[in-house]
This record gives C-alpha cells, sequence and structure tokens, in this order.
C-alpha cells in the first residue's frame, strides 16, 4: 500500500485499487519489526467527506469555492453555486490509475455509481463524482448548490453511493 505520511501514533496510506471488497489483513513493518496484523472491512463504498478543524470545537468539511477558497461561515456557499466537496470512499472508477499514481486529467477518472447528494432534505445537481486530477486516490464531487436554501447558517451535507452514507456535515451556506 502507498504509504503518505507516518507518526509514532498514525500511518497514513492509499487502499490499493487491486483490494477488492470484504476482508483485508493490514501489517506494519518498522525497522524490520512487525507489529500484530490487524483485520479491516474493506467495502465497495464507503463515502466520507474530508473535514478540518476551524477552531477547537468546530469541525468543517474541505468544500471549496471555483476560486479554490474553503467554503466557511465568512465564506458560506452561495444560491446556484457550483463547489467542489473532497470526499474519500467512492468505489469503481471508469479508469484507474495506478495505486500510488497521480490522478491523470484524462481520461478523467469518474465514479461508476451515480453519487447522491443531499443537502438537508434537497436532491442537489451532480456535475461530477471521481477522481481530482493531479492527485493521488483523492476524490472530488462538483455539486450545485439549490436556488432557494433552507433556512440557517449551516445544512447537513450527504453523500450516498448505492446503499452507502457518509456521515452529516455542516456546510455553511447563505439562504
Amino acid at each position: 500500500a502507498p504509504v503518505y505520511f507516518v507518526s509514532p501514533g498514525q500511518v497514513n496510506f492509499q487502499v490499493p485499487f487491486e483490494v477488492e471488497g470484504g476482508n483485508a489483513l493490514i501489517r506494519v513493518v518498522r525497522d524490520g519489526i512487525e507489529g500484530p496484523v490487524q483485520q479491516v472491512a474493506v467495502a465497495d463504498y464507503a463515502p466520507g467527506v474530508f473535514t478540518y478543524a476551524r477552531t477547537s470545537t468546530a469541525i468543517d468539511p474541505i468544500v471549496i469555492h471555483a476560486d479554490g477558497s474553503l467554503v466557511t461561515p465568512d465564506r458560506p456557499a452561495r444560491p446556484g453555486e457550483v463547489v467542489i466537496v473532497f470526499v474519500t470512499g467512492i468505489g469503481s472508477l471508469t479508469a484507474t490509475p495506478a495505486s500510488g499514481a497521480r490522478t491523470p486529467a484524462s481520461p478523467l477518472p469518474a465514479a461508476l455509481t451515480r453519487a447522491l447528494v443531499t443537502l438537508g432534505t434537497t436532491e442537489l445537481v451532480v456535475h461530477y463524482a471521481g477522481l481530482t486530477p493531479t492527485f493521488i486516490g483523492l476524490g472530488q464531487i462538483n455539486i450545485q448548490i439549490p436556488a432557494v436554501l433552507p433556512a440557517g447558517a449551516s445544512v447537513p451535507l450527504v453523500i450516498r453511493f448505492g446503499t452507502a452514507q457518509s456521515a452529516p456535515v455542516q456546510l455553511a451556506v447563505r439562504p
């Protein structure tokens, strides 16, 4: 598995595209010493929205405007705007890059299964769901914010692929 970050308590890696759904064994070897083998479930779809800690108590989704700036309470998503949500767990693709390789811009690897994205109770228009060009294994979903938004400064955003659903994240919006 391609490894991207290691610290005393954490190892970040890409689950290789070649791993099929079911159970997989993970083994970490450091300085020739093997740690305990862990069994994990690997699902065909496991959508999740990447988040960051805006403050010590506020966790926001990583969603960007067309100009590349983050959607935040100070710069909320606007009615009719297309924003990009960064995700993981989108499943099979129309073109699969090599594990650990940067995603090419052509052919653009799109998700084979239709993404269903809701903001509150409203289903959104999805313009693209697939991998992000030049990144390694990073998914993105380009969504259009509806012209009429529910009341409130933030609204729950949920992504579904098949029967798999992400945990809701709160998206800052301008009604």
